[in-house]
């Protein structure tokens, strides 16, 4: 009933307002993104962006690429090649294409609430306020895959959506999705896994169910394992089914969610507030180093 008295703006209103939500935050994050590197520089090796991975693309993705973002490379590197060859400092290419990313998943969030609502004016506010997430806002603007994983979450969620309202399954958006969330990290496919297979037994009438969840999981796997080896071809990097990569990051796991899950239910809800949705407190110090600036020649 309330889908009936949605009234579609004016085109030339849309396509302003998508074209001032690209540019504004685009630019948001871009200068942010200079400013933060002025203020700390981001070549140092301190816990200081909450657990970010910012050194590997200022050392070169290329050589610190790790086989748990599969296709991490395709995605950032050749984009970052082709604006260094309009723009002469490689740091500025960097944040350039991470505000991209960034700004891009405000684009693709504007239409998933508009999907979600049906209202214009209520899509601006809730895409504005996640524009100005402190996740959004600080992630967007420090080179790190997170830019490129809310990307391809956001667009999971559209489709889940999608899906449900239409009430039919799209094989192929499905595996693109599952594609982007699994090329990104490996264990962002978890989310878009679950939202499939919910999509899946609320739309689907058949009984086979867990045969076609299991196909879609296996084609989701033999794209990216596929697509990852030629950008090891072609990039270099790791290939995801290095074991030693996955043995690598079993060294953050830490077995207090057994031993005291109600401590670690409690920190994954203050931070799910605090850092995702309001900074904490920040004091911050200028520092001086002596340290050059980092070298890009690797990245590519």
């Amino acid at each position: 009933m309330y889908r009936r008295h949605f009234i579609a703006p004016n085109p030339y209103i849309f396509v302003m307002t998508l074209a001032i939500l690209f540019i504004t935050f685009f630019a948001l994050y871009y200068m942010q993104g200079i400013a933060l590197s002025k203020v700390t520089g981001y070549n140092i090796e301190q816990n200081i962006f909450f657990g970010a991975d910012h050194l590997e693309p200022f050392w070169g993705w290329v050589r610190h690429h790790k086989g748990d973002h599969p296709l991490l490379l395709l995605m950032e590197v050749p984009l970052t090649n082709l604006l260094a060859t309009v723009f002469p400092r490689r740091l500025y290419c960097t944040l350039m294409v991470n505000a991209f990313w960034g700004s891009l998943g405000i684009l693709l969030s504007f239409f998933f609430f508009r999907q979600l609502t049906q209202h214009h004016a209520s899509s601006v506010l809730l895409t504005v306020l996640f524009g100005l997430s402190a996740s959004q806002l600080l992630f967007s603007s420090l080179p790190e895959s997170y830019s490129f994983s809310a990307l391809a979450i956001i667009i999971t969620y559209f489709l889940f959506l999608f899906t449900l309202q239409r009430g039919r399954i799209y094989p192929g958006l499905w595996v693109a999705a599952g594609v982007l969330t699994l090329g990104v990290v490996v264990t962002d496919f978890a989310q878009t896994l679950i939202c499939f297979a919910i999509a899946l037994f609320a739309v689907e009438r058949e009984r086979r169910k867990i045969y076609v969840l299991l196909q879609y999981i296996g084609a989701v796997f033999l794209v990216v394992l596929a697509l990852n080896m030629l950008q090891k071809f072609l990039l270099g990097g790791q290939s995801m089914i290095d074991l030693r990569v996955y043995l690598y990051e079993t060294t953050y796991l830490k077995p207090l969610v057994f031993s005291h899950p109600v401590l670690v239910a409690k920190e994954i809800f203050s931070n799910f507030f605090l850092l995702n949705i309001v900074f904490a407190f920040l004091h911050i110090c200028r520092i001086f180093v002596n340290s050059p600036e980092p070298s890009f020649h690797n990245i590519g």
